[in-house]
């Protein structure tokens, strides 16, 4: 990667990463509504990851920050303390040992009643 000013002038190209992270994670569930208050997030795996990021908000809440994970280890996370009822939007992304980040993954909705 290389960064461009307003002028058009480039910078050094940035190192290179030992990792590939072409894909993104992709989200599995929880999918449309539950009941459940502490409901396990799933994604697929990412080669080589090392951690993941996990942000999951409330969009019928002023509190909309509700979860920032950034140290996952596994490809889920529950919760430790129940939310409250609303919507939800997560999104999450893989991070490798060079702290390469890949690409956020698409949100994913869920309500919880």
């Amino acid at each position: 990667m290389q960064a461009v000013n307003a002028s058009g002038e480039t910078g050094p190209w940035s190192r290179e990463s030992a990792i590939d992270m072409t894909g993104r994670a992709m989200l599995l569930a929880p999918t449309n509504t539950t009941g459940n208050n502490t409901p396990t997030i799933k994604w697929t795996p990412v080669a080589d990851a090392v951690r993941y990021s996990l942000h999951a908000d409330n969009t019928t809440s002023e509190q909309q920050a509700i979860i920032r994970e950034d140290q996952l280890a596994d490809a889920s996370y529950t919760p430790l303390s129940p939310l409250p009822a609303g919507r939800y939007r997560v999104w999450v992304r893989a991070i490798g040992a060079d702290g390469t980040s890949a690409p956020w993954s698409l949100p994913l909705v869920f309500v919880i009643e």
